[in-house]
C-alpha cells in the first residue's frame, strides 16, 4: 500500500479502478487501513514521502494508531487521490505536505464533529461535568473541546530566531499533548502543554507556537473541569490571538466558546450566552471558508440552549447544523449518520421518544449500509436504538435488537455485551418475565463481578 503515499509516481492501475468507481467514504476507509500499515514503520513512510519534515515523521512514531485520530489524515489523503484519479489533477509535493500537516495537527480536532472529533465531552460538544448536562450520553464522532474552532491553530513556527532543536522540543511537547488528548489522558496532556508554555515564556511568549500551546492547554483543563485554571489561559489565548491575527479571526471563536463554558460552570448564564453568541458571530463570518468549524460552533451554542431547556432556541440551531453537515459531507454519509444518532439521544432525553426512534433508525441504516451489520460501531448504535425503543415502550422491537446484539457479541465477549444484556433484562422485567430476567442478571453479574445497571 506504500504507493498511496508517493506523489509524482504512477498509481497502480487496479488501485485507479477502485478509486474511480468508489465513493469518497470508501476511499477514506482504504486510506485509513493504509495509514495504519504505514505507521507501523514511520521510517519507511519517510522514504515514501521525502518531502515531509523530519520533525513530523518523528512525531508520527508516537501518533495514536486508532480510527479516531487517523481518520482526518485518511480523509485528506483520500481527497488528494480522488483529485488525481478522477479529475486528472496531480497534487504537488507542497499540496500533499500541507494537507497531511493540517490533518495531522488537527487530528484530535475535526471541526464539526467533527467526525473523529475529540472524545470525552458528551454529545454534540457537551462538556463533561457541566451542570445540566450530566444525563446526556455521548457517542464517538461528535465534537468535544478538541473540535472547537481554533483547535487546528497554526503549528508551524513563525519567523523567529528560535534554534531548530529548541523549536522541535517545543513542538514535541505539543504533539505529545495532542496524542494524550486523543487517548483521553487529560492530566498527562495538560503536563505536556504546560511544558511547552514554560519553555516558550522567555524566548517567544507572543508567537503562534505559544498560541497553539495555550489553546491546547485550555482544552486539556476544560476536559477535566478545571475551570479556575482554564479561565486565565483562555483569556491569554484570546489576547494573543487578537494581537497576532485580529479580534474577528475565526480561530478565536474557540476561545470564546471555552470562556462561555467557564461562565456556565459558574452559573453566570447571561454572560455565557453573550460569549456563545460572540463565538457564533465570529464563526459565521468565515463560515464559507471553514464550514466545519462553523458547524462545531453552532452545535456548542445549540447545546447551551438545550441544557437550559430553551428548545425554541436550540431546535433551529440543530436544524441548521444538520443541513450544514449534509452540505459538507453529503447526505447518507457516516458523518451525517453520527449527527442523526446524537440528535436522537437529545430528543430521547427530552422525552420525544418516537421522534428519537426515527432519527436513530436513520443513522443506524446509514452506518449499516457503509460498515455492515456485524461492525462493532453498528452493533453499538443498534443497542442505542433498542434503548430508545424501550423508552418509547416498543418492548418487542427492543427485545429483538437486544437478542440479536447478544448473539453477535457473545462469541468475542465484546465490551458492549453487558449493555445488550442489561437492555434485555429491562425488557424482560417490564414484560413480566421476572425469572428469565433474574437468570440473565445473575449471569451478567457473575461475568462482570458487579451489579446490573437496570
Amino acid at each position: 500500500m506504500s504507493n498511496f503515499f508517493q506523489t509524482n509516481q504512477a498509481i497502480p492501475e487496479e488501485v485507479k479502478q477502485i478509486i474511480k468507481y468508489a465513493s469518497e467514504d470508501e476511499v477514506v476507509e482504504i486510506m485509513l487501513q493504509s495509514l495504519k500499515m504505514a505507521l507501523e514503520n514511520p521510517d519507511e513512510m519517510a522514504k515514501a514521502m521525502p518531502q515531509m519534515p523530519k520533525a513530523m515523521i518523528d512525531s508520527m512514531k508516537f501518533f495514536p494508531k486508532n480510527d479516531l485520530t487517523l481518520r482526518p489524515m485518511a480523509k485528506a489523503m483520500a481527497k488528494l487521490l480522488i483529485q488525481q484519479v478522477k479529475h486528472g489533477k496531480e497534487p504537488t509535493p507542497e499540496e500533499v505536505t500541507k494537507a497531511v500537516s493540517e490533518a495531522m495537527f488537527s487530528s484530535g480536532a475535526v471541526p464539526g464533529g467533527m467526525p473523529g472529533g475529540m472524545p470525552g465531552l458528551g454529545a454534540l460538544g457537551g462538556l463533561a461535568g457541566m451542570p445540566g448536562m450530566a444525563g446526556l450520553p455521548g457517542m464517538a464522532g461528535m465534537p468535544g473541546m478538541g473540535a472547537l474552532p481554533g483547535a487546528s491553530a497554526p503549528s508551524a513556527l513563525p519567523a523567529s530566531n528560535l534554534e531548530p532543536e529548541f523549536a522541535q522540543q517545543v513542538e514535541r511537547h505539543i504533539s505529545n499533548g495532542k496524542n494524550r488528548l486523543a487517548e483521553q489522558e487529560f492530566d498527562e496532556a495538560e503536563k505536556e502543554f504546560s511544558k511547552a508554555v514554560e519553555l516558550l515564556e522567555e524566548p517567544q511568549p507572543d508567537g503562534e507556537l505559544m498560541f497553539a500551546a495555550l489553546q491546547h492547554l485550555s482544552i486539556a483543563q476544560l476536559e477535566q473541569a478545571e475551570y479556575l485554571k482554564a479561565e486565565p489561559i483562555l483569556k491569554r489565548w484570546l489576547r494573543l490571538g487578537e494581537k497576532i491575527y485580529s479580534p474577528e479571526h475565526h480561530l478565536l471563536a474557540g476561545a470564546y466558546l471555552g470562556l462561555a463554558r467557564v461562565r456556565e460552570s459558574q452559573q453566570k448564564m447571561d454572560d455565557a450566552e453573550l460569549l456563545y453568541k460572540r463565538a457564533l458571530s465570529i464563526a459565521e463570518k468565515t463560515g464559507e471558508q471553514d464550514a466545519e468549524a462553523l458547524a462545531a460552533t453552532i452545535d456548542s451554542v445549540a447545546y447551551f440552549y438545550e441544557s437550559r431547556k430553551r428548545y425554541n432556541k436550540a431546535d433551529p440551531l440543530f436544524e441548521r447544523s444538520y443541513v450544514l453537515r449534509k452540505r459538507i459531507a453529503g447526505d447518507g454519509t457516516l458523518e451525517v449518520a453520527d449527527f442523526e444518532l446524537e440528535y436522537s439521544l437529545v430528543l430521547n432525553e427530552r422525552g420525544q421518544n418516537e421522534q428519537a426512534t426515527d432519527w436513530c433508525k436513520r443513522g443506524v441504516a446509514t452506518k449499516t449500509k457503509h460498515l455492515g451489520e456485524d461492525d462493532g460501531e453498528v452493533i453499538e448504535a443498534n443497542i442505542h436504538l433498542g434503548e430508545i425503543m424501550f423508552d418509547a415502550k416498543d418492548y418487542e422491537g427492543a427485545e429483538a435488537i437486544a437478542r440479536k446484539a447478544i448473539a453477535q457479541l457473545e462469541p468475542s465477549g465484546d465490551e458492549a455485551l453487558p449493555s445488550a444484556k442489561e437492555l434485555l433484562i429491562q425488557v424482560l422485567q417490564e414484560t413480566g418475565r421476572d425469572e428469565e430476567a433474574l437468570a440473565l442478571e445473575n449471569e451478567l453479574n457473575s461475568s462482570t463481578g458487579g451489579g446490573c445497571g437496570s
